[in-house]
C-alpha cells in the first residue's frame, strides 16, 4: 500500500521504546505504542518538547500530562482539492485523540474507487468512529450508513462533517451495535457495494459483553457478506491486534467472499512504498522503488547480486512528489540562486532522466521561498565558498530536503546557459575573494527570465543491449536538448522533437500499445480516451486493456509476447504502432515481458513511454495546434545582457 502522506498537518516525528512522537497541527504529543518495541536512541530534540505526554497506568487506562494549557479541542486537514478533510483532534482519555492518521490511505483508495465505479454506490462503515472513512466516501459520491456504539463518538463524527463542509451529503449517522446492525440489515433486505470493518481489538458492551477480534471477527465477516450487493466494489477490513496476522485476515475474506463474489483478496502493512539503495551510490545505481512486500523480495536479490554485501542496504521513506533543483554560488556570506528548476516526472526518476524546465511552473510562491531560504542556509552553515547544488521533493505544499552537494553538478552548464548567469566564472572570483554584491547580478532568487527553457534527456537505448528502458532512479541517460520559447507548452514542444520524438498523422490503421502497472491505470484513461479522439487505435494487455474499457474507453486486448501469434510482437513488427506506453516495471529481469516489450520497441525505432508524466507532457503536444513552424526561433545569445 502507499504510505498515508497526504497529511499537512501530522506528522510521526520519532518513535522509541513504547511511545510515539508525533506533531498534531502546532501541538506535540507523546503517546505510547504497544507495538514499538525497539530501544533505538531518541533521534528528535523535540522529545523535550512534548506538549502533553500520556502515561499509561499498570491497572488498566492512563492519564495525560500537560505541559502547557492546550485547547479541548483543535483541527486538522489532511488530502486537499476535492479529497481534502478537516478533522477535529482532542486527546481522550484512552490515549486516542479522534483520528488514526494512518487511515488516510485508505481513505483514498475508497474515494477512488467510488469515483471509478461510474454508478451510485452504497457504502456500509462499521465501527466507524469518527467518521474519517465516511466522509471521504460521501466527498466522493457514496451515500454512507455510518454505525458505532458509542453516542458520543457518532456525534463527533457529524462535527467532522460539518468542519469538512460535508453536512448536505448523504449520511446515516447511527449509534448501534454493529453485529446486530448488520443482522437487522439482512432481514430487511437491504444491500451494500461498500463494507469497511474498522473494529476494535477488545471491547466491553453495556451489558457486559466482551468483544474480542479473535472470536467475533470471522463470524461478523460472514453475516457482512450477506448485505453485500450482487456487483460490490469492495470490502475492507482494518487489524491492529498482533493476535491475527495479515495474512490470516487476507484468508478470511478469501474463503467468505471469493467463492460468491470472485475478485481479488491482498494484505499489507501502510508504509509502502520505500526506497531501497545501497549504502554508496554513483548516478543512481542500483536504486529502487519497491510499491510492495514482493518488490522487496525481489529486489534484494537485484541488490545483492550487484554490490558488495559488506556494505549495507539502506530503505528509505519514498516521497510522491515534485522534484527541483537548486544550483547557488556562495560567497561565504551571501549567495545566488540562478534559477530554479522543476522536473516533469515525478520523484522516482533521476533527475538526468526527467524533463526539466526553468522556471518552475506549479510552484507556490512559499514553496519557492522555502528553497531560496534552505539554500541560503546550507550555504552559509556549510561555509560554502562557491558552487552548492540542493536537490528538493515538494509534496502536499510541505518541502523536502533529498540531498545537498558542495559542488557543481551536471545541471550548471544548463541554468548558466538560460539565466545568463555564468555561475562558474563568479564561482572562481567567489573563491579568490571577491564578494557576489561587487559583481553585478544582485544576490538571492535572481529574476526569471522572459521566457521558459525545457531540458529533454537524450537515451542511447539502441547500442546499450539488455538495458531496461524503464525509467527509474538510475541514471540511463546519456545527453540532454534544450528546447526555448515564449511559453512552457511551445517550449517542450521544441525540446522533445530535439531529442527525437516524432509527432505524426494517425494515418488510417495507426495504433498504440498500452500495458501500464495498476497504480498507473487511473491517469492512463484520459491519456488514452486523448489518443482515441485523435483517431488513434488502441491496444493492450489484458489488465490494461479491461480497464479502459471499463473506463469507456474503447480499446482491443492483444495477446502478450508469451502468448500465441499473432501477439503483441507480431503486433510492433507490422509497421502500424507509433507509440507505445508501458509503465508495468515488475523488477529487471530481462526475460519478464515487460522488459522485453520496452527492448522491442527499441529495436524497432518505436517511441516508448515509461512514465505517466512524459506521457502527459507527449499528449498535450500531439494535440496541439502548433508545430515547430508556428514556434519562432530564438538565438539564446540575445535572451539575455551580458554583464
Amino acid at each position: 500500500m502507499r504510505p498515508a502522506d497526504t497529511w499537512k498537518d501530522y506528522e510521526l516525528l520519532d518513535a522509541t521504546d513504547g511511545n510515539r512522537l508525533e506533531r498534531w497541527g502546532e501541538t506535540i504529543l507523546i503517546r505510547p505504542d504497544p507495538q514499538v518495541v525497539w530501544k533505538t536512541p531518541k533521534q528528535s530534540p523535540l522529545w523535550a518538547k512534548a506538549d502533553a505526554v500520556y502515561h499509561r497506568s499498570n491497572q488498566g487506562g492512563g492519564e495525560w500530562e500537560y505541559k502547557r494549557r492546550l485547547p479541548e479541542k483543535w483541527k486538522i486537514s489532511c488530502g486537499e482539492g476535492e479529497d481534502k478533510l478537516t478533522l477535529i483532534v482532542s486527546p481522550t482519555g484512552f490515549k486516542h485523540t479522534g483520528v488514526f492518521p494512518e487511515q488516510a490511505v485508505n481513505w483514498a483508495w475508497y474515494a477512488q474507487k467510488i469515483r471509478a465505479a461510474g454508478r451510485p454506490v452504497k457504502v456500509l462503515n462499521l465501527f466507524g468512529y469518527t467518521g474519517g472513512a465516511t466522509l471521504a466516501c460521501a466527498a466522493a459520491g457514496a451515500t454512507v450508513c455510518h454505525v458505532d456504539a458509542s453516542k458520543g463518538i457518532v456525534a463527533w463524527g457529524k462535527d467532522n462533517a460539518v468542519a469538512s463542509g460535508l453536512t448536505d451529503k448523504p449520511i446515516r449517522w447511527l449509534v448501534d451495535d454493529c453485529a446486530k446492525f448488520v443482522a437487522r440489515e439482512k432481514r430487511r433486505g437491504n444491500t451494500y457495494d461498500g463494507i469497511i470493518m474498522d473494529p476494535p481489538s477488545y471491547g466491553r458492551g453495556p451489558g457486559g459483553e466482551i468483544w474480542k477480534l479473535e472470536d467475533c471477527i470471522y463470524d461478523l465477516i460472514s453475516q457482512c457478506e450477506e448485505v453485500l450487493s450482487d456487483k460490490p466494489l469492495f470490502f475492507a477490513v482494518n487489524s491492529y491486534t498482533t493476535g491475527l496476522s495479515p495474512a490470516v485476515m487476507e484468508y478470511m475474506l478469501k474463503t467468505t467472499l471469493v467463492p460468491r463474489f470472485g475478485g481479488e483478496t491482498s494484505c499489507d502493512e501502510i508504509g509502502l512504498p520505500v526506497l531501497m539503495r545501497p549504502s554508496y551510490v554513483l548516478g543512481g545505481q542500483n536504486m529502487i522503488v519497491a510499491y510492495t512486500k514482493a518488490d522487496v523480495i525481489e529486489y534484494m536479490g537485484v541488490i545483492t547480486e550487484h554490490v558488495d554485501m559488506d556494505h549495507p542496504v539502506l530503505l528509505d521513506k519514498y516521497i510522491m512528489g515534485t522534484e527541483c533543483e537548486v544550483d547557488a554560488i556562495c560567497d561565504g556570506e551571501n549567495f545566488l540562486i540562478p534559477g530554479i528548476m522543476e522536473q516533469v516526472e515525478r520523484t522516482g526518476v533521476h533527475s538526468g532522466d526527467s524533463i526539466c524546465v526553468y522556471p518552475a511552473q506549479h510552484l507556490t510562491q512559499a514553496e519557492i521561498d522555502t528553497m531560496v531560504d534552505y539554500t541560503g542556509r546550507f550555504a552559509r552553515e556549510l561555509h560554502v565558498t562557491g558552487l552548492v547544488n540542493v536537490q528538493y521533493a515538494v509534496s502536499n505544499g510541505k518541502v523536502y530536503v533529498i540531498e545537498v552537494n558542495p559542488r557543481s553538478s551536471r545541471t550548471v552548464p544548463y541554468i548558466s546557459k538560460v539565466t545568463g548567469v555564468p555561475m562558474v566564472d563568479l564561482a572562481v572570483r567567489c573563491c579568490l575573494g571577491e564578494k557576489l554584491a561587487d559583481m553585478g547580478y544582485g544576490t538571492g532568487l535572481h529574476p526569471n527570465a522572459p521566457y521558459v527553457a525545457v531540458k529533454v534527456p537524450v537515451f542511447s537505448f539502441e547500442k546499450l543491449h539488455g538495458v531496461d528502458t524503464q525509467f527509474g532512479p538510475e541514471m540511463k541517460s546519456t545527453g540532454e536538448v534544450l528546447g526555448i520559447a515564449p511559453n512552457y507548452h511551445d517550449a517542450l514542444l521544441k525540446g522533445l522533437i530535439g531529442a527525437g520524438y516524432t509527432f505524426k498523422t494517425p494515418g488510417p490503421a495507426s495504433c498504440c500499445i498500452f500495458t501500464v502497472k495498476d497504480s498507473d491505470k487511473p491517469e492512463f484513461v484520459d491519456i488514452a480516451w486523448k489518443l482515441k479522439s485523435m483517431g488513434y487505435k488502441l491496444y493492450g494487455t489484458s489488465g490494461t486493456c479491461a480497464w479502459l474499457n471499463k473506463h469507456m474507453v474503447p480499446c482491443n486486448e492483444v495477446r502478450p509476447m508469451s502468448g500465441e501469434s499473432p501477439n503483441i510482437v507480431d503486433l510492433l513488427q507490422s509497421g502500424l504502432v507509433d507509440y507505445v506506453f508501458s509503465t508495468s516495471a515488475k523488477g529487471r529481469d530481462p526475460k519478464r515481458d515487460s522488459v522485453r516489450l520496452r527492448r522491442k520497441a527499441v529495436e524497432l525505432s518505436i517511441p516508448c513511454i515509461t512514465a505517466v508524466d512524459t506521457a502527459n507532457a507527449l499528449v498535450n503536444c500531439l494535440r496541439s495546434d502548433h508545430s515547430m513552424k508556428d514556434i519562432p526561433l530564438v538565438d539564446i545569445a540575445t535572451l539575455y545582457h551580458k554583464k
